[in-house]
């Protein structure tokens, strides 16, 4: 496995302290069958598991608390029952390639989730699909969400194949219903700068940037939502600098995301849709580029342009103007461009 590089002060996870916590697990009733241990370096105090058995499993249960905390947006959020069902019948072939993960402190206390697939986009290449992750708030900083890029890029190796990156979705920045919100959109933003994960946009004959990837609805009770693509090679040194990236290679991974989500079983006729409006997207494209975070228009900028995202912003948030207004509010009192280009 890769190794990890700590920041100054972090040591590699000291065996003794790890099995400490382990046995902590196995003392609260946690059997060794429902979770498996992965082995690679982390900040020191803390471990990693992979979750095998997730019904019933304590450790388990505690990481969708986090999960849900961090993604309240039921839009944005897939339901508890969907992800016990993949977890569940990993065998059954798409499935096995779907993983979670939880970060656990030298008390066996969680403190990091992600979930995530390896997706095929060719017969040589796969890409992961990190769906959600998160870090409780008392111990970001750490190094726990390098470590988790890390623990993915590690088992998406497993699979044999050429790992060229990884990409997920992410929120616009003002895409919140509130300042404090909005001001963490800004934040998370922030973090992906800091790790090389660049923004995917379709750049049009006219220069105007248009996002390209929907995430069709998780649920009847809910609705379509426009996120950014983000992607970060692994086959590059992180890089801040705005370049073009090839258009087929951007389409494959856009429509290997859409895809998966047939895969695990939502409407087929949510999925269609979803996957027309990305094709229709693309064959606007005179190229597309990888944008660095700080340089990417808030919501409201790129709403201007974009009739899906206009009309997604008035469902969600009123109407227009007002959400202008508040993310311009927000941000101002951040300390940052309110049109949100920082040069």
């Amino acid at each position: 496995m890769p190794p990890i590089i700590h920041k100054p002060g972090e040591e590699a996870h000291p065996p003794r302290r790890k099995m400490r916590a382990l046995e902590r697990l196995l003392a609260d009733g946690i059997e060794m069958k429902e979770i498996k241990k992965i082995d690679i370096a982390l900040p020191q105090g803390y471990s990693a598991v992979e979750i095998i058995h997730p019904r019933g499993n304590p450790i388990f249960g505690r990481s969708l608390e986090l999960y849900r905390k961090a993604f309240p947006n039921p839009d944005e959020r897939e339901d508890d029952e969907s992800i016990f069902d993949r977890l569940e019948n990993k065998e059954e072939g798409y499935n096995n390639l779907f993983h979670a993960i939880s970060i656990l402190d030298e008390r066996g206390r969680v403190v990091g989730y992600s979930q995530f697939t390896v997706m095929p986009i060719s017969e040589e290449k796969v890409v992961v699909y990190a769906q959600y992750s998160c870090i409780r708030e008392r111990v970001r900083g750490r190094g726990l969400y390098k470590a988790i890029w890390d623990i993915r890029h590690a088992i998406a190796k497993e699979s044999g194949k050429e790992v060229i990156g990884t990409m997920f979705e992410t929120e616009f920045v003002g895409q919140a219903d509130d300042e404090e919100g909005i001001r963490f959109t800004r934040q998370r933003h922030e973090v992906f700068a800091k790790i090389g994960a660049m923004a995917v946009m379709i750049e049009l004959e006219d220069g105007t940037w248009l996002n390209p990837i929907i995430q069709p609805r998780l649920s009847a009770d809910t609705n379509p939502i426009m996120l950014h693509m983000f992607f970060r090679p692994f086959s590059e040194e992180a890089s801040k600098v705005e370049r073009e990236m090839d258009r087929e290679l951007a389409k494959r991974i856009a429509l290997a995301y859409i895809d998966n989500f047939e895969r695990e079983g939502f409407d087929k006729n949510d999925v269609d849709e979803a996957r027309k409006e990305v094709l229709g997207r693309f064959e606007r494209a005179k190229r597309v580029l990888l944008i660095p975070p700080q340089r990417l228009p808030t919501i409201i900028e790129l709403a201007k342009s974009d009739p899906v995202l206009m009309k997604q912003i008035e469902r969600d948030y009123g109407s227009f103007e007002s959400h202008t207004k508040l993310v311009e509010r927000a941000l101002k009192e951040q300390g940052a461009e309110p049109k949100g280009i920082v040069e």
